[in-house]
């Protein structure tokens, strides 16, 4: 939404982030590209911090555990319908 600058369609803009490396290596395991064409792609995105200045929800995946993200996803469902 940012990037292609549809992010005024949306309400709430929410985040999901992690670290460097955790992105590095899931663009590695997902799309089967070298290191040097997945730093490449990271590299030509906004960076996670200039993306935090507009999102009003940030959900935070580095730890990788899928109940935590859950657990943050559903923390941010609540607080939008402002539970």
């Amino acid at each position: 939404l940012l990037e292609s600058g549809m992010a005024d369609m949306a309400e709430e803009v929410w985040l999901v982030v992690c670290g460097d490396e955790v992105r590095l290596r899931r663009i590695l395991e997902r799309d089967g590209l070298t290191e040097e064409e997945a730093r490449a792609r990271m590299a030509s995105q906004m960076p996670q911090q200039e993306k935090r200045k507009y999102a009003r929800r940030v959900i935070d995946t580095t730890s990788g555990a899928l109940e935590e993200t859950r657990r943050q996803a559903l923390e941010c469902l609540r607080a939008a319908k402002g539970e």
